[in-house]
């Protein structure tokens, strides 16, 4: 299963869009941003929604166009209601403020932009990892818990034969 990232941006940016995409992909991880995701006649609020609802976790492309956003804005706010993870990616002298003031971010470096895109390469790899190990717990933990009940329902009917 592929970690899935919503890439939360305004569009007036797109020029930096394939740097960010090009970093998730070198961990492993799909990318929707979308403007790649173009279907005439669907509801884009919704497709919006579903999005961020399957993604793992939310790049937010943190730019004076972005703050300015209302789109950007309920993108991050609907990612933190359900949980999601936010990773701010800040271009310029913005800082992030309101609701993800205390969000921890990465400040993308003009001048050395391929370390930051190895850094946010890195820190999803790790998400991945940790994704996948949780999935592999919770599949084991199923397993086990299957076995146990099929154990026990043989014992009971073992025993209820020794009855007769």
């Amino acid at each position: 299963m592929t970690y899935t990232i919503f890439l939360s941006h305004s569009s007036k940016d797109t020029s930096l869009l394939p740097f960010i995409q090009q970093a998730a992909e070198a961990a492993g991880a799909s990318m929707f941003i979308a403007e790649h995701e173009v279907t005439p006649g669907v509801d884009l609020t919704k497709k919006i929604q579903q999005n961020l609802e399957s993604s793992k976790a939310v790049i937010w492309l943190v730019t004076p166009n972005s703050r300015s956003s209302q789109i950007v804005q309920q993108e991050i706010g609907f990612a933190l209601a359900r949980k999601k993870i936010v990773i701010p990616i800040v271009v310029g002298n913005v800082i992030p403020e309101g609701m993800t003031l205390d969000i921890e971010y990465i400040r993308l470096d003009p001048l050395a932009p391929k370390a930051t895109l190895n850094r946010l390469s890195n820190y999803i790899k790790d998400l991945a990892m940790k994704d996948r190990n949780a999935t592999l717990i919770g599949l084991g933990a199923f397993v086990l818990g299957a076995f146990a009940l099929y154990y026990c329902s043989r014992e009971e009917d073992a025993n209820e034969g020794s009855d007769k």
